[in-house]
């Protein structure tokens, strides 16, 4: 198996928390949208 690069770990932990922050907006507050879990991540 080939080494993960930082960058690639990055990447993953940054789709980590998009998923993580998705999850937690559709459950308090019925809104399903990835672009949302982006944007709140950025700021």
């Amino acid at each position: 198996m080939a080494e993960i690069g930082e960058d690639e770990l990055k990447k993953l932990e940054y789709l980590s928390l998009v998923s993580k922050v998705c999850t937690e907006l559709d459950n308090h507050l019925g809104i399903n949208d990835k672009d949302l879990g982006k944007f709140v991540n950025l700021t």
